[in-house]
């Protein structure tokens, strides 16, 4: 299966172009893979460096009806990598960079656009640390305001945010409620927020929605966090 690699900062990642799904990741320098497109037939092959970490291989969107499609590449004053892919009228932008304390890495994944139903992996480990945070960044290019609130019952939240009535506005349209695990402020055109979740949770399926008013039945969709 063909493979891109990348320098990002003191580290060289190994992935798929066709999936974005993530192999391995290593300390060393940067891989020149011309001889590849261009030689044909020598240094076809690169050895990871010392100790590389492996990764599942899973891929970056799964259970959808159409194909991901790698687009191009970007890399920013550092020389990280942003890898663009195409999914239906959906664009999807997959970064990934070493995150500092230990040997980890940050993955940040950027869907824009369309109405495309599918499953985006955030991450994949056989355990989470308690008191680990995952990272959700909304951005809201509508020309209507709107909100992010991460819940385990939608239903039962959307009823509490629509009774709060003329106070709603002043509240972000969130209400008061044990179901909530996150949530943004309301959000202008143009606006974006950054929020946390806090891990441990438990398995099963959540729910994220906008509670502004009339929103609830159709800007929704399911956070799932499987088991070990």
């Amino acid at each position: 299966m063909p493979s891109a690699r990348a320098i990002l900062r003191a580290c060289t990642t190994a992935l798929t172009v066709d999936g974005g799904e993530l192999l391995f990741a290593w300390r060393g320098p940067f891989i020149d893979a011309t001889p590849m497109s261009y030689g044909r037939g020598t240094d076809q092959v690169a050895v990871p460096g010392a100790n590389p970490l492996a990764f599942h291989g899973n891929p970056l969107v799964y259970q959808s009806d159409e194909p991901l499609q790698l687009k191009h590449y970007r890399l920013d004053e550092d020389r990280r990598p942003s890898f663009i892919y195409q999914l239906g009228s959906q664009t999807i932008e997959d970064t990934l960079e070493p995150a500092g304390g230990g040997p980890y890495l940050q993955r940040s994944v950027t869907v824009t656009a369309g109405r495309h139903d599918m499953t985006v992996v955030a991450a994949h480990a056989p355990s989470v640390t308690a008191g680990s945070r995952v990272e959700l960044t909304f951005i809201n290019d509508h020309d209507m305001s709107h909100n992010l609130v991460i819940a385990r019952d939608a239903d039962r939240v959307a009823r509490d945010a629509l009774d709060l009535g003329l106070q709603g506005h002043n509240l972000d349209y969130v209400p008061q409620s044990d179901d909530i695990l996150a949530h943004t402020g309301l959000m202008g055109p143009g606006s974006q927020e950054t929020i946390f979740i806090v891990a441990p949770m438990e398995s099963g399926n959540y729910a994220f929605v906008c509670t502004f008013p009339g929103h609830t039945q159709t800007m929704r969709g399911r956070l799932r966090v499987l088991p070990p």
